[in-house]
């Protein structure tokens, strides 16, 4: 298994246009697998008729979303426990037996409403910070390339970290004790409802991303629509994306664990390749296509400062990894996987040289 960061190959200018067609995909959200999205849906429990109101969150000053919240007749602890990350493996806490009877919930507003909450938090000093005051970035306008990246930004930043309910409605849980967990003096969504939610953020991306994808290569192979600012720009969100997924997902390949069921038709380190490969396509084409602005570059090298060391518990901690890869001059300095990986887990992982 190979999880490094290919030397890239300039990509010949007879490729026709549907070779690019058939790889440019962000490869975790490919839910067209049945089984997959059945599993997330929970299609086959047993509802109670009654119903309660409730509310949810992912951050304590965030926007919220209301839904009916069924209890179901539960049958296995998978359906009751929550889990999360701890250095030694994941742990969990168990949850009650509430979900969504009608599991298609329209996000596209909430995840909005947090792009919003996101941009007026973001550091002005930060990368992203600098990218926005760069360029303009009008969030109601269907057309505006970089608006759409970010929404997706937005949607995978809360499929990370999780829902959990605010408000009087608690679904008959009390507030996570264990001072590690990330739900610590909060209650987290009942296990069914948290999957059930997160299918909804992960067709949001499946759906939003192809429009993404398909604008993005035709501004680069067309040089027309959009400025090759934000031609650059929504490369490097982009490429952040797919950072924050892959670190994420390595967790699952050093900790695997029988209770805890992965649920993707595709390995983790099968996804990580993926990731890989389409990241090493969006460098080469950016730079097939024409280099970033000097301009641009120059404000943000300033900012783009990646992390060096994989942190197994903490999502942050290898930020700009490959998104900074856009600024570089020469392929010769692109990275690889292994450089970021502490020596005590690098020694347990085959990596390609």
């Amino acid at each position: 298994m190979s999880v490094a960061i290919a030397k890239l190959a300039w990509p010949q200018k007879s490729l026709r246009k549907s070779a690019y067609e058939r790889d440019w995909r962000i490869a975790p959200y490919s839910i067209n697998d049945t089984t997959y999205s059945v599993r997330l849906k929970w299609l086959h429990l047993h509802w109670k008729p009654s119903t309660r109101l409730a509310t949810l969150r992912h951050e304590e000053n965030g926007p919220t979303v209301t839904v009916d919240a069924y209890e179901f007749c539960g049958s296995s602890p998978d359906e009751m426990l929550v889990y999360w990350k701890e250095k030694d493996g994941w742990d969990c806490a168990e949850t009650t037996t509430f979900g969504l009877k009608t599991c298609e919930v329209d996000l596209t507003d909430y995840i909005n409403q947090h792009l919003s909450y996101y941009l007026s938090h973001t550091e002005s000093q930060s990368y992203l910070g600098q990218i926005l005051a760069k360029q303009k970035v009008e969030m109601d306008s269907e057309a505006d390339l970089l608006a759409r990246t970010l929404q997706l930004w937005t949607a995978n930043r809360l499929l990370m970290k999780g829902w959990e309910l605010t408000g009087e409605e608690s679904l008959g849980m009390t507030p996570i004790d264990k001072g590690n967990s990330p739900f610590h003096h909060r209650i987290p969504a009942p296990r069914v409802m948290q999957n059930q939610l997160d299918s909804n953020l992960e067709a949001f991306i499946f759906k939003n991303e192809k429009r993404v994808l398909k604008d993005l290569q035709e501004a680069i192979l067309k040089r027309s629509t959009y400025s090759w600012d934000i031609v650059c720009l929504t490369t490097i969100v982009l490429l952040h994306v797919l950072e924050k997924d892959s670190w994420r997902l390595l967790y699952w390949k050093y900790h695997p664990q029988e209770r805890y069921v992965w649920r993707h038709p595709e390995s983790p380190e099968r996804l990580i390749e993926r990731n890989m490969h389409f990241s090493n396509m969006l460098v080469t084409c950016i730079r097939f296509a024409g280099r970033v602005p000097q301009r641009l570059k120059s404000v943000l090298e300033e900012t783009i400062k990646p992390n060096y060391e994989y942190k197994e518990t903490d999502d942050n901690s290898i930020d700009v990894s490959l998104s900074h890869l856009v600024l570089k001059e020469s392929f010769n300095d692109l990275a690889s996987v292994e450089q970021f990986l502490p020596s005590t887990v690098a020694q347990n992982v085959e990596l390609d040289a």
